[in-house]
C-alpha cells in the first residue's frame, strides 16, 4: 500500500517537474521571438526627427542606434496615432543613419526606401527582406 501512494507522488512529481519545464520552455521561446524576430524588441536608440502627417493624425519619430565600433548604426521608425496615443514600431533597417521621411498621403508614408500604407499595417525589417541589399537608403541632408 505504501509503495503505490510512494509510486504516485513520483508520477505526481514528474508531472510537476515536466509542466514547469515546458513553462521555463515557452518563455524562453516567447523572449527569443520578441527579442531576436520581433520590432517590438528592436532597441529603442535616440531620437533624431519628428515627422507628422499631412492630416495630423499620425507622426513619424526616427531613432539612430549606435552600432559602436563594431557595426554600423541602425534606424527604427515609431509610428504614433496621435488620436489615441500608442506607438508602433514599423520601420528597421541597417545600416541607416537618418533616413528621408516622406509622407505620401495621410495614411501612406516612406521611410528611406520604403513605402508604408498604415491603414494595412505594414512594417519593415530588414532582416526580413528577401532582396536586402547592405547600403543606405535616402538619408535628409545634413
Amino acid at each position: 500500500m505504501d509503495t503505490k501512494k510512494a509510486q504516485r507522488e513520483i508520477k505526481k512529481t514528474k508531472r510537476k517537474v515536466g509542466i514547469v519545464l515546458l513553462s521555463t520552455l515557452m518563455i524562453g521561446a516567447g523572449f527569443i521571438y520578441w527579442k531576436f524576430f520581433s520590432l517590438q524588441g528592436v532597441p529603442t536608440g535616440k531620437l533624431i526627427r519628428t515627422v507628422e502627417s499631412p492630416n495630423g493624425d499620425y507622426k513619424i519619430k526616427t531613432y539612430v542606434q549606435d552600432g559602436g565600433s563594431l557595426s554600423a548604426d541602425a534606424v527604427r521608425g515609431e509610428l504614433v496615432h496621435l488620436k489615441t496615443n500608442s506607438a508602433k514600431t514599423i520601420y528597421w533597417n541597417y545600416p541607416d543613419n537618418d533616413p528621408t521621411v516622406e509622407w505620401i498621403d495621410e495614411t501612406t508614408v516612406t521611410i528611406g526606401n520604403q513605402t508604408l500604407h498604415i491603414p494595412k499595417q505594414e512594417t519593415y525589417d530588414w532582416r526580413d527582406d528577401k532582396n536586402y541589399k547592405r547600403e543606405y537608403p535616402k538619408q535628409f541632408s545634413k
